[in-house]
């Protein structure tokens, strides 16, 4: 289930107020089933996906309260929108593109999807001769007995938002379908075939070119659900349930939708084009990502790769400068952890470091920490080149060191870069830097780390407990109650790193940030004890609590901007990362605790607040107004348009006769009594 937004439409910059006023109820006739085949140019709803939770309709007619609809209360004065200023607090990361994520970003599934696997007649799965491919890598010729395969989806959860698929192409051949996907052959027409995707035949799905015409090779393909075809076609680019999910934050980082770790991207010409089959390996086009802050009026935070040229970092710049909403701010790092020696940036900022300032021609008498000088001298010379396409509105351009938080001391280096300073250059903080990033991961030492066998042996030992120890766990990771542990969601310290923020007059931001339980790196990591364990950690209703004091305490330490890491992702041995696990799940801990803590926390830092435009849906949700469905008050509660308020309850706990109560600033409202809900 997504959890709705608001969707008010005020006056551009302009502050209003909430007002009271006359109430008239009405319905909304917007059913969630929709016709395939529908010509209308109305702009669609999405579906709401059947979850344990429920979108509802008010209706003074029919006095029903209907599963699937819309609460619709309306009245000439009954809202207008309060203050237009944004103080939400927290941004979030974007998970990378793959076709095995549950993001579901696009409307296109092809742009996720696996690069072509040559099949042939008689030999093993993938064995097939090499393909022929164009220059932008369509297939334009088989050899017999040859076929080319696609993986349009491989999401091992059974949550998928769209069952329909409506696949698109240009010239002649023949395509077939796959592991999980059927095709509707009543449905189809040349050069538009629909399937169907059932995850419960396998969560695979696979595209296959049998044939195709030389002459006219297949190609450009599209693979779009078919109740969101009206919207692709008249240029919508992102599924709308994705929208929903990630429009609450303030800002999003693009780090691994850039393909950031271990970027082979130097040169401009070489950048990921929109025309790309997929963005699934040379990451997502810059013009899609202005497109998507813009769509959700957030600050974009975009990471430079560490062997960008001078010329691919200003025409990267020129471009956010001329088509980002001016309103917006551009976040700007160089590369990400360029001190994490499990990523090549931080290898080639070593090698390269110590090339540079060599002593005698030998780089191994260069400073241990070349590779910090040299990620300060390049964030530097990033900040120059963007400050200086930004001139007369450097304003819109934040820039930011990313360092490490764990060793304290570590960025002496890339922020005063004395190599660098004897080369005739002011320390590196002087180059426009506006603030350093650290994380705000916590993990109460429950990783199994090693050379810490006395720990692991504690935790292990809870797991026969009845709740598996996730009891004891908890207490762990808030106070480190059952071993010594600095690294707790209420007591991790961040004041270290604000006092040197404090000290070269700069910012602390966390460029991620979040729970960190996993055995990932660690012993524990194939322990099938622990993986669950850790799972089961980042599910338990009381990871709201925990997440509730870190940002806490993120911002009595005085950080500012905090990125958690990330959006959508599937639990697994390697980590539990996403604020949710699928994309209609809406609701969990994790995610709830973040959307809460930017509801009800204004952002406390200098500057932080900024006009909020009629896109910017979640600054404008009013505060003091409550529904209640029965006794059951609304999770979550969103206003369309000018007059429209949506309000989603819990599924199957409202059914029978009950009252809605809805209460502004304080004043009950009384609707009329016996609505029905139904499921």
């Amino acid at each position: 289930m997504f959890f709705p937004y608001f969707t008010f439409k005020p006056p551009f910059n302009t502050v209003n107020v909430l007002k009271l006023g006359s109430f008239i109820v009405l319905i909304l006739l917007t059913s969630s089933c929709r016709s395939a085949n529908s010509n209308t140019n109305t702009p669609k709803t999405p579906s709401p996906p059947q979850t344990s939770r429920s979108e509802i309709s008010i209706s003074s007619k029919s006095g029903k309260l209907v599963g699937g609809e819309t609460i619709a209360i309306s009245g000439s004065s009954f809202l207008q929108s309060e203050a237009g200023v944004d103080k939400r607090s927290l941004g979030i990361g974007l998970a990378g593109i793959n076709d095995y994520s549950p993001q579901f970003p696009f409307l296109d599934q092809f742009k996720v999807s696996r690069k072509w696997i040559s099949q042939q007649e008689g030999k093993d799965w993938g064995d097939g001769d090499p393909l022929d491919l164009d220059d932008r890598g369509w297939v334009k010729s088989l050899k017999p007995g040859q076929s080319a395969d696609r993986i349009l989806i491989n999401v091992k959860d059974k949550h998928w938002p769209f069952k329909r698929y409506v696949v698109r192409y240009e010239g002649s051949g023949k395509m077939t379908y796959g592991r999980n996907a059927i095709q509707d052959e009543s449905a189809s027409s040349p050069n538009r075939d629909v399937i169907e995707v059932n995850p419960e035949r396998g969560s695979m799905t696979v595209l296959t070119i049998t044939e195709t015409d030389p002459n006219d090779y297949i190609r450009n393909i599209t693979v779009v659900p078919e109740e969101y075809l009206d919207e692709y076609d008249r240029g919508e680019i992102f599924n709308p349930l994705f929208l929903q999910v990630i429009d609450k934050f303030r800002a999003i980082r693009f780090m691994d939708w850039m393909r950031t770790n271990h970027s082979e991207q130097s040169e401009w010409r070489d950048r990921p084009k929109v025309e790309d089959l997929d963005y699934r390996y040379a990451g997502v086009p810059i013009e899609i990502m202005v497109a998507l802050a813009n769509k959700i009026h957030a600050d974009p935070w975009f990471n430079m790769p560490h062997l960008a040229t001078e010329e691919y970092m200003q025409e990267f710049a020129k471009y956010v400068r001329d088509n980002l909403d001016p309103d917006l701010t551009v976040y700007v790092e160089h590369s990400n952890e360029v001190w994490n020696w499990g990523f090549e940036q931080a290898q080639y900022a070593n090698k390269t470091g110590r090339q540079r300032w060599a002593v005698n021609g030998d780089p191994e008498k260069a400073p241990g920490n070349s590779y910090m000088q040299w990620h300060g001298m390049r964030t530097a010379q990033m900040c120059d080149i963007w400050k200086g396409v930004f001139a007369g509105q450097t304003h819109r351009v934040h820039c930011t060191l990313g360092i490490q938080k764990g060793w304290e001391g570590l960025e002496q280096g890339a922020l005063n870069c004395p190599k660098w300073v004897e080369e005739g250059n002011e320390a590196c903080y002087k180059h426009g830097i506006d603030s350093i990033a650290i994380t705000t991961y916590f993990s109460g030492c429950l990783n199994g780390k090693k050379n810490d066998e006395e720990a692991t042996a504690i935790v292990r030992s809870w797991f026969s407990e009845p709740d598996g120890g996730l009891t004891k766990g908890m207490e762990q990771i808030e106070n480190a109650a059952h071993f010594p542990c600095k690294n707790t969601s209420s007591g991790d310290d961040f004041s270290y790193h604000k006092q040197v923020a404090d000290e070269y007059e700069l910012q602390l931001l966390a460029y991620e940030g979040g729970q960190h339980i996993t055995g990932n790196s660690h012993p524990t990591q194939n322990d099938e004890d622990f993986i669950k364990f850790h799972i089961g950690l980042n599910r338990d209703a009381r990871m709201y609590d925990r997440y509730q004091e870190m940002l806490n305490n993120w911002k009595n330490s005085g950080g500012a901007l905090m990125m958690h890491f990330v959006d959508i992702a599937t639990p697994s041995k390697f980590g539990s990362w996403g604020a949710l696990e699928y994309l209609t799940q809406g609701s969990s801990p994790k995610y709830d605790a973040l959307v809460d803590f930017n509801d009800r926390t204004e952002c406390w830092w200098q500057g932080c607040g900024r006009l909020a435009t009629a896109q910017d849906k979640n600054a404008l949700k009013p505060k003091k107004i409550s529904v209640k469905i029965g006794d059951r008050p609304c999770r979550d509660l969103r206003v369309v348009g000018d007059d429209r308020l949506i309000c989603t309850t819990p599924k199957g706990e409202a059914l029978g006769s009950v009252n809605v109560t809805v209460e502004v600033e304080g004043k009950t409202i009384d609707l009329p009594e016996g609505f029905t809900y139904v499921e």
